[in-house]
């Protein structure tokens, strides 16, 4: 290793210092060799944990004869080979690497010592903490020599720079965030990224660049999975189809007879639904009539009730055919009927009515006169005018029960709140009633299940119904729900990008009412999110369609298969024509992939964004605390000695 470079270490002559130990060793000795070469690597790990001031009286333990020059590197024989040795040789080299065990302990000090300084107090604290956290680590260095013999100085000056170098790289860090990190991040990721970088967490996938990332960043991520088998990119895809492919059969909800298809899940749900519509029903008739008969048991035997309010409704309604002989005609058949019975009945009790004839007659115009959903109110006169005949028998019973005492008119009131809730009087939503009809009414079970989905009930309706179901037949539902989301209109199963957009397309309320008790739903709207996201990234920045994950896949898979055929057929003639620039450059294009689409030097670069500008984040502060070190180690001799620098 001689060349001209070696000429400022005076070994062939008397060396500068004072008592020159080579000075005994006269040229023309033949068991004496002169050229110089590195410090082994051993010793440059070992020594290489001294302070730079230490370090001549440490090699001095091993090396007696060893001198320092005048630049601050040292010299010495070696025992064995009797050579004369430089510390540290010019260039990089192993030793290089060896040595940097103190600074690479301060480093880690610094680091460390920074976090709850920054969560203590902000950017201030964190840059106090750090400056102690490196004290602390060289100081632990100093005490593992001085445990195992080796020479070691500590004082207050070298706890006084190491605390400088880690305050120093600390708000280096800080300034490298706000001036290179994040201005890279902003300009290099999408718009919305950290939120996908909080749906990615959440759901257990990883970051993608199609995910969040920019142009050629994207596209390069698509062309390594294409055309490097098994690079980080491919591996990284791979690995998102395969998670979203498992949280998806997990999720899927399993009824005791689960369905063979979509078209079998139809007909299962419209069962259950028309199953549970019925029982709910009748549920309610049975409720009704138990409360029906809490309050006319409250009225004492062969009571009558005054009706001036329905008779001034009948009169009304008879008005109104006579002015309209079309109106009358109009009227349903039962609708007529009840008129006349109205006023018969009336005019033989003389305006008051037994309580038997109330209550019949109250069941039978509350069905004519039930309120319509879930479009409009009611516009036809007929409809009004019945209306306000129900209105006039309330009116005249709530009088009625009123007269009787506080039990009875408590007995109809909550008798009432019954039929309210079923019924329903709010006429811009469907009533429990209307939602359960809206079922029953199907021909069949597949048409209960459309009427089930029909946009015209809403989520209003899903809500009544899923009331009343049990947990099996929650399933069932649920079940054929999933498969509508999985499945396309043709019977084939949709991939994971079409899921996706189904489950965003579903609202909070509907998906928590059918999957709330059977998955996770927050997690797989997370998961859904970040399949979105890489759909969109796939359609802007690869030519793989926007529903097509498994397409990217198996692009991916052709690649490799080509790999490894080409590896097969031709490895021999392959192996002998590589040479080191080929083998050099294919390394390079699995080693780039490698770092820049690791998920989490993307997730540092994006939450650095989120982060408070000053904020340094694991990255940032590695780089500012590495660049303190080194800098402290380009300092001259005696002011690195007098930080107590490596």
């Amino acid at each position: 290793m001689a060349d001209s470079s070696w000429d400022r270490y005076p070994i062939a002559k008397p060396s500068p210092l004072v008592n020159d130990p080579w000075a005994k060793y006269p040229a023309d000795t033949p068991s004496i060799e002169y050229d110089i070469e590195g410090a082994p690597v051993g010793v440059r790990a070992k020594h290489g944990l001294a302070r730079r001031r230490e370090r001549l009286e440490s090699l001095r333990q091993d090396f007696p004869d060893v001198v320092e020059t005048a630049d601050g590197n040292f010299v010495y024989t070696d025992p064995k080979t009797r050579r004369k040795v430089l510390y540290n040789e010019p260039g990089l080299s192993l030793g290089d690497v060896a040595s940097v065990g103190r600074p690479v302990a301060e480093t880690v000090g610094g680091i460390v010592g920074a976090i709850p300084g920054m969560a203590a107090g902000g950017p201030v604290g964190a840059a106090a903490t750090a400056g102690i956290g490196t004290a602390a680590a060289g100081a632990g260095v100093d005490l593992a020599r001085k445990l195992t013999g080796q020479p070691h100085e500590f004082s207050g000056q070298d706890v006084a720079g190491d605390v400088t170098a880690g305050a120093g790289g600390e708000l280096g860090g800080q300034a490298f965030n706000k001036f290179v990190v994040r201005p890279v991040a902003r300009a290099v990721t999408r718009p919305g990224a950290q939120a996908t970088v909080a749906a990615a967490r959440t759901a257990g996938t990883p970051v993608t660049a199609a995910q969040t990332m920019r142009g050629p960043f994207a596209s390069g991520e698509f062309a390594a999975a294409e055309v490097l088998p098994f690079s980080k990119a491919a591996r990284v895809q791979n690995k998102l189809y395969d998670k979203a492919t498992g949280m998806l059969e997990a999720a899927q909800p399993q009824p005791a007879r689960p369905p063979a298809n979509l078209e079998e899940a139809k007909v299962f749900a419209g069962t259950a639904m028309k199953e549970a519509a019925e029982r709910a029903t009748k549920t309610h008739a049975a409720n009704l009539n138990k409360i029906d008969s809490v309050f006319y048991g409250r009225l004492p035997p062969g009571a009558a009730i005054p009706m001036p309010n329905l008779q001034r409704s009948a009169a009304a309604l008879r008005a109104a055919m006579a002015r309209d002989p079309g109106f009358g005609a109009s009227l349903r058949k039962e609708g007529l009927e009840i008129v006349e019975g109205l006023e018969k009945t009336l005019a033989y009790h003389g305006g008051k009515l037994p309580l038997d004839i109330v209550r019949s007659m109250r069941t039978e115009v509350g069905k004519l006169a039930s309120f319509k959903s879930p479009t409009a109110a009611p516009s036809e006169v007929k409809d009004r005018l019945l209306q306000d005949v129900y209105g006039a028998l309330k009116k005249d019973l709530y009088a009625g029960a009123t007269s009787y005492g506080p039990k009875a008119e408590r007995a109809l009131a909550r008798h009432d709140r019954l039929v309210k809730a079923f019924r329903g009087e709010d006429l811009n939503k469907e009533s429990i009633a209307g939602s359960l009809e809206s079922i029953l009414k199907g021909n069949s079970d597949e048409q209960a299940w459309i009427a089930f989905n029909s946009g015209s009930g809403g989520i209003n309706r899903m809500r009544q119904l899923v009331q009343k179901m049990s947990p099996e037949e929650k399933k069932i539902v649920a079940r054929a729900t999933w498969e509508r989301m999985t499945t396309t209109p043709q019977g084939n199963s949709r991939p994971s990008a079409g899921w996706a957009t189904q489950w965003l397309a579903t609202t909070p309320e509907q998906k928590h009412l059918l999957f709330g008790n059977m998955m996770d739903v927050s997690k797989l709207d997370a998961l859904a999110k970040v399949l979105r996201e890489q759909a969109e990234g796939a359609a802007r920045f690869s030519n793989v369609s926007k529903s097509g994950y498994e397409l990217q896949r198996l692009g991916a898979a052709k690649a490799v298969g080509k790999a490894a055929l080409g590896t097969l057929a031709g490895s021999g003639a392959a192996a002998a024509g590589l040479g080191p620039q080929a083998i050099g450059l294919g390394t390079l294009a699995y080693a780039i992939p490698e770092l820049i689409y690791s998920p989490k030097l993307l997730t540092t670069l994006i939450e650095a964004l989120g982060a408070a500008p000053s904020k340094s984040g694991p990255v940032s502060r590695f780089a500012g605390q590495t660049a303190a070190q080194y800098a402290e180690s380009k300092l001259p001799p005696k002011r690195r000695d007098l930080l107590g620098g490596p």
